[in-house]
This record gives structure tokens, sequence and C-alpha cells, in this order.
């Protein structure tokens, strides 16, 4: 079975617990530490200059065994890290999971076989375990969906062992072969209030049965009274809600992954330095024009540590709600994660990115005309956003993902007033009309002109008074992106 856990970590061994153990803490300065020298007959150079894996063996040499695990046990409850990598794919569930209605279910199949009675599985699967004991729900199954061929030899062949005694009682040579059942775990946790499904994504679990898992799920959460059935999908985030969740979470950015649309490169992948701005970089701008965000890689303070500690964990984010962590994590940063993307996609509306908006028109727009006269508009149209933004948030003032949101966000709430109706500047009096708006080449114009005749239906549009609208979204002081649109829906009463 394979060895993989998150959700149901049941202990740490000693050795597990060793490993955890920070090298930092394995000084005379660490308390647990410098009270037991006297026992330990080991002087503060000797601590000093020993590594932590001889530390260890000298402690086991010295103490009884209940000495030995009494301080690793408390060395490790006090500084140690907790938790595992998690490997979890996010699905999300079109309709309401009952929390009552599937925690029937767990009861009554606890430790049973359930795929004979749910219509989403075609392999045997085996509820093993669950905890119903939380706002969420816990499951774990059991497969053994997956036949490994076993191919003995003469020199070692199959045996067959009685498990009460340990004795071979027959062997198999190289005439036999069997095919033994893998059994895999797959782990589970069900965010019922947001409809929001994680399921392990180990590389040894089949992508199919992810899949048949988060719908089993959300079958087994189903009310039988409901008559409508919707669909469970993989998550789906664009580069926009990445990097607002890079945001959202305070992360600090080391890397993105890009789909890319050119001939022969499908992917590129990008490293920088934390304490750098890789995202204003002339490779990772060529990208830009070249593809969109799939990954995101970043920085969070390890939810496991205390306050001065300075610990950090990787997150990794996939555009299709993959996610995996560098470091063992608590079971808490993957909730918090789930939070902040379940947050995000209720301004779903407002964060489609500026190059989808454009593309979504501009097929049309040139339709008959050349490539060449395509991709030039479609970068003076970006240059022209990045230039208004940079305008009013000061370039070296705000890092660049943070632009690249302000850019995305006022494009989509200027195509929601555009579509729902421009309020006059006249009968409002938080908004001031002004003279003229920061356009390049009237690019933002042309956008907005283009976007609402042949994605909205609309003939034209007042640019003049939109512009007063956008003026004043954006000469304000924003703590965060998120701000802009929160104001923007209260001020002008827009839907999502």
């Amino acid at each position: 079975m394979t060895a993989d856990e998150f959700l149901f970590r049941d202990g740490y061994t000693i050795s597990e617990r060793i490993s955890r153990i920070p090298t930092t803490r394995i000084s005379v300065d660490t308390p647990e530490i410098s009270s037991r020298l006297e026992a330990l007959s080991l002087s503060a150079s000797e601590v000093s200059r020993l590594g932590k894996g001889d530390f260890f063996e000298e402690v086991d040499d010295q103490l009884s065994d209940s000495g030995y695990q009494n301080l690793i046990s408390t060395l490790f409850r006090k500084y140690g890290v907790k938790g595992d990598k998690f490997n979890m794919q996010l699905f999300v569930s079109e309709e309401r999971l009952s929390y009552h209605r599937i925690k029937s279910n767990v009861e009554m199949y606890d430790e049973e076989r359930i795929d004979s009675d749910f219509t989403t599985l075609t392999d045997p699967i085996v509820l093993a375990d669950s905890d119903v004991e939380n706002e969420y729900i816990d499951l774990q199954f059991r497969t053994t969906a997956q036949l490994e061929d076993i191919n003995p030899d003469e020199k070692i062949p199959i045996q067959i062992i009685d498990t009460e005694t340990g004795n071979t009682v027959k062997q198999y040579g190289p005439d036999y072969m069997i095919k033994a059942p893998a059994r895999y775990r797959v782990e589970a946790r069900v965010y019922t209030e947001t409809g929001i499904i994680a399921v392990s994504n180990y590389s040894k679990i089949k992508d199919g049965l992810k899949t048949d898992i988060a719908e089993t799920i959300t079958e087994m959460a189903r009310n039988t009274s409901e008559s409508s059935m919707g669909d469970t999908n993989r998550m789906d985030l664009n580069e926009t809600e990445l990097l607002l969740l890079l945001q959202e979470m305070e992360g600090d950015i080391s890397g993105l992954g890009y789909s890319l649309e050119i001939a022969g490169v499908d992917t590129a992948d990008f490293t920088g330095q934390r304490d750098e701005d890789m995202v204003d970089t002339d490779v990772i701008r060529a990208a830009d024009e070249a593809g969109h965000i799939r990954k995101i890689k970043f920085y969070v303070d390890h939810p496991g540590v205390d306050s001065g500690d300075e610990r950090d964990v990787m997150l990794r984010i996939f555009d299709d709600g993959h996610l995996t962590t560098s470091k063992p994590v608590p079971a808490k940063l993957l909730n918090a994660t789930v939070v902040q993307i379940h947050n995000i996609r209720g301004y779903n509306e407002f964060l489609t990115p500026l190059s989808e908006l454009i593309y979504s028109y501009v097929g049309q727009k040139f339709r008959g005309k050349s490539t060449t006269m395509r991709n030039s508009h479609i970068s003076e149209t970006n240059r022209a956003f990045n230039a208004l933004i940079e305008n009013y948030f000061k370039r070296d003032e705000t890092p660049t993902e943070e632009l690249r949101l302000y850019k995305s966000m006022i494009a989509n709430i200027g195509i929601k007033l555009c579509n729902e109706g421009i309020p006059d500047a006249d009968n409002m009096s938080e908004v001031a009309e002004i003279d003229e708006f920061y356009d390049i080449e009237g690019k933002i114009e042309e956008f907005f002109q283009d976007y609402s005749q042949r994605s909205l239906g609309k003939t034209s549009i007042d640019f003049d008074e939109l512009s007063n609208h956008l003026d004043h979204l954006l000469k304000q002081n924003w703590d965060s992106p998120i701000e802009i649109i929160e104001h923007a829906i209260d001020l002008y009463d827009l839907s999502r």
C-alpha cells in the first residue's frame, strides 16, 4: 500500500521525529539539551561539534531507552515540524453538498466497499477511514484498482508464507506468474460549505480515479429530494486568480510557469530570487506576450512555527487546481489556501485576464487581415494598459504582479460599467469630471469600444464619461487590489 498520508497520519516514528527536529535546535542554547549535559557526559563544545545524527547516537548510547525517547519526544513536541507535504487536486461541485447526508453515508459504509452502490465508481474501493468531527469531512479510501505483475525466477521464487509462524509453506519458480492487487490510499477533504473537494494527487493514483472519487463524494453528499444534479469538475484558475492568491496569502513569488503559443514550445518555467521583482524582467514580459501563467510558486510563513521563527514553505499552485508544498505542513495550510481560493472565485466576474478579454474580440476585428496587424494590436493594447496603471500606481513603488492585477481588474470593471450602464459623473458626488485621461494613442478607448461592440452588442459607449470613473478608481490608495473591486461593487451596485 502507498505510504503517502496527509490527512490521516497517526503519529510519528522515532526516526521521523529526529528528522523533523531542526538542526539549529541541537545546541546548548536549547534548554532541553543544556539541562541534560551532565547526564549525557557531554560538554558544550562537544555538542557544538557534533552533527544532529551523531548527537542522537550519543544520546542513544548514554541514556536508557525511555530517557532517549523522552528527549526526542520533548524536542519534537516543542520544535519539530508537524504534518506532511501535501499534494492535492481540487474539485468543485456545482450542487450543494449536504454535510449531514455525507455523514450519514460515511457511518453506513464505514470500512465497507462502496463501488457497487455509487454509479460513478468502476473499480473496487473501500471507505477505509473517516473523520466527521470538524466543519469539513475527511475521508480515506482504499482501492485495489491496479494489478501488478510478480515475475519469479529460480533464484527469487514466489513464496507463500504462513502469517502466524512466518514459515514459507510453498515456493513457485519461473513457470508461474501472479497478478497481485496493489493497494492505494486516496484521501479527500470535503468542504461542504463551499462545494470544494480536495483529493490526494500522489503519482500512483490514476487521474480517472481521482475524478471518480470526487464525483462519488458529491453523490454521497446529495440530498435525495434534490432533482437537479450539477457537474463536479477540476478547479479552474486563470492567471489573474493565481496572482491574486499570491497577493491575498502575502506570498513571496519565486517561480512562474507559462503555457506558450510558440511553434515547437508548449511550456516554460521561470525561477527567480525572492527579494527581486522577477515579473519585471525581459524574459517574463516576452512570455506574457506569447502565453499565459499556468503555475505560480511562492513562499508563505510556515503555519506550524512560533511567530519569531522565520521558517517558511513554498506553495505550488497550478491553473487546474493542483496544490503542493515543498515541506511538511499542518493541514491548516490546506484549509487556509482553500478558503482564499473560494473567496477569490467569488470575484471571478472581475478577474478575467486582460489578454483573454482582448482575444474575445480580436479575431472578429481582424478577420481577413494579417496576423501581424492582429498581434500588433494585442501588444499595443497591453502596453497602453501597462502605462495607464504605472501612471497611477508608480512602478517603483508597486510590485509588478500587483500592477498586473490592477490592469485586468480595471478592464473588467470598465466592461461591467459599459454593460450595465455608465453613470453620469454629475450625479455622483464621489466622482469628478476630468479634462484628460491617460491613454496612449487612444488604445484604451479603442479596447472598450471594440469589446462593447463585438462582445456586448453595444453600438457605442461614451468613453469620456467612462474615463471619469476609471480615473476615480485608479487614483485611490488601495491596500490591496481586491479593494478596487469591492469599492466598485458598492459604488456602482455592480452584479457578481
